[in-house]
């Protein structure tokens, strides 16, 4: 029978493509007054929360957890930095 041909661009690696997709960040609830919780395509390594006068309120290396509990702040907004690379915004009721 026969065969055809399929062009590859030079340097092209499938196995690179599946690893270099985009971060993905989203919390829930929010608003939250306990908890909330991080969904993500990436292993949470670091997480650091920030009052809106940019002062750290709170860190956490390597949490393992996706749940982050925050009942010691105090209402606001505050903003998350997750993993040094996406920042969301929560608000404490």
């Amino acid at each position: 029978m026969g065969y055809f041909i399929v062009p590859i661009a030079p340097g092209f690696d499938p196995r690179l493509e599946a690893a270099s997709k985009p971060a993905y960040y989203t919390i829930f609830p929010n608003p939250s007054n306990t908890s909330f919780n991080i969904i993500s395509n990436q292993t949470i390594e670091d997480v650091k929360i920030f009052n809106l006068d940019g002062i750290l309120k709170l860190e956490l290396n390597k949490p393992g957890t996706n749940n982050i509990n925050i009942e010691t702040l105090p209402q606001g907004v505050y903003l998350i930095l997750i993993n040094n690379t996406t920042v969301l915004k929560l608000i404490k009721a």
